[in-house]
């Protein structure tokens, strides 16, 4: 019994030495280099690699894809703003029920109807295009910088007006897609400050003029407004639904999040001898490789920079 004992200890004794030697992190062997200097937009970059790594990462330098920006990004607005987003007609036939307004007077009061109404809207629909039929269409990009204002908050509105159908025919029914508001920056080119997830749609209470009602729906990728079925109300009136975003602060800073890199090899494997890469744009660019060895104990790694010049 003793002997079987002393044997279980000595097993053991041994599987922990070697549970420390694996926890122990060798050094990284790792470099990179261009295989060729002559680089054009479009083309793939072939870098040569060599060394071992358990892990290895690529940032391109590109906007999204920094070194420098791994730990995260704050995005200062410049005073270009843009909106644009896409509609689509569902079915229906009447023409004119969908418009586009924005307020920077709106107080945010969304349960008072007689408070919407009456608030100082701009109507910019005819900056953009707009569906006529169920084949989605964009709206184009249009500035909407005349609006902002340091520090006071704008608010945008669609508003949907079905009137009777038995004299204008069936309501149509309107899909809003990829709302986007983004700021222009020489640095940084376009940035979407705002999309359909985080601009805070909300539907306005339809049932406060009219016994009968269209609706709405709103989702991280859409604003649905459909008119009210006849066939289900003696009532055949006109209704108006609005569709509020919350307040949206354009001059503000903005987070951004880290940037992040392309995965070239992970842990399962093998070590590559080349990897490739393409810059649509022309441009100086600061490439970075990230080669790491790690343990649940230590960490080591290298960081390979490569200057690159992409021609047109």
């Amino acid at each position: 019994m003793k002997r079987n004992i002393v044997i279980t200890l000595i097993a053991i004794s041994v599987m922990a030495a070697g549970c420390d030697n694996s926890l122990d992190c060798p050094d990284v062997t790792f470099d990179a280099a261009l295989a060729s200097e002559d680089i054009h937009a479009g083309d793939s970059v072939i870098f040569k690699i060599s060394g071992h790594a358990d892990y290895i990462t690529f940032w391109s330098g590109e906007q999204g894809s920094d070194y420098d920006f791994k730990d995260g990004r704050t995005f200062v607005p410049d005073w270009e703003y843009y909106l644009s987003f896409s509609t689509k007609i569902v079915k229906g036939v009447q023409s004119g029920q969908l418009s586009l307004l924005v307020s920077d007077s709106f107080d945010g009061n969304y349960s008072d109807y007689d408070n919407i109404i009456h608030t100082e809207w701009t109507d910019i629909s005819d900056r953009f295009s707009w569906a006529v039929s169920d084949n989605t269409v964009s709206s184009s990009r249009q500035s909407i910088t005349e609006f902002v204002t340091e520090d006071i908050p704008l608010y945008f509105a669609f508003r949907y007006r079905t009137r009777p159908q038995s004299g204008y025919g069936q309501a149509s029914n309107w899909l809003v897609s990829e709302w986007s508001i983004a700021n222009i920056s020489d640095e940084m080119g376009p940035v979407v400050m705002y999309d359909n997830s985080n601009s805070g749609f909300r539907v306005i209470d339809p049932f406060v003029r009219t016994p009968v009602a269209s609706s709405a729906t709103v989702s991280s990728t859409q604003i649905a407004m459909v008119g009210y079925d006849p066939s289900t109300t003696s009532e055949d009136v006109e209704t108006d639904l609005w569709v509020i975003s919350r307040p949206l602060y354009l001059t503000q800073p903005i987070e951004l999040g880290p940037d992040t890199p392309v995965s070239v090899k992970n842990f399962s494997k093998q070590d590559p001898d080349g990897f490739g890469y393409v810059y649509d744009e022309p441009g100086i660019y600061e490439a970075v490789f990230v080669a790491s060895n790690q343990t649940i104990k230590d960490k080591k790694e290298a960081v390979k920079t490569i200057k690159i010049t992409v021609n047109e």
